[in-house]
């Protein structure tokens, strides 16, 4: 009894009504016409990468120098004249104020901190480095403690071979 007129003459259909089990050539049939999902191929079909891009136009020429720092070249040139006066302006009055005035000395206090930090840190390192060189002992260690001395620019030592 084929309910489906669509699928009567079908091999599947056939075979489902008449309840024998597809053969191998039957079975190549199966996937064509079977409803159920194929497991073989991705859901959404073939894999392809897909990702979003954005031309931005070509980079501007590193070589040229900006007329006004911090005013983007987008700008026009009397529109970037009054951007940067009022940037100006703005770190003027930045000055002029106790509050921005505090705050721009405990900047640079700040900078001159770490500077001072980062100065103790490279000697500290350096000394280490000639440390090791003059604790080296075998050829190895004595190569090994050389290349970190020579990483140090201003940093001189005997080279332990050269003599």
């Amino acid at each position: 009894p084929v309910r489906n007129s669509s699928h009567a003459g079908s091999k599947l259909n056939q075979v489902l009504c008449l309840g024998l089990w597809p053969t191998a050539s039957l079975e190549e049939n199966f996937e064509e016409m079977s409803s159920f999902p194929n497991f073989n191929t991705p859901i959404g079909g073939a894999a392809k990468p897909s990702f979003t891009t954005c031309n931005m136009g070509t980079l501007p020429d590193p070589n040229k120098i900006q007329p006004y720092p911090g005013v983007e070249r987008r700008y026009l040139p009397h529109e970037a004249v009054i951007i940067y006066e009022n940037k100006l302006l703005a770190e003027r009055k930045a000055y002029q104020q106790m509050s921005g005035a505090h705050k721009i000395k405990q900047q640079r206090q700040e900078r001159r901190e770490m500077e001072r930090l980062q100065d103790q840190i490279k000697e500290f390192r350096q000394s280490k480095a000639l440390e090791a060189l003059a604790m080296a002992k075998t050829p190895y260690e004595k190569a090994a403690a050389m290349k970190r001395v020579n990483s140090f620019p201003g940093l001189t030592a005997k080279d332990p071979f050269s003599a």
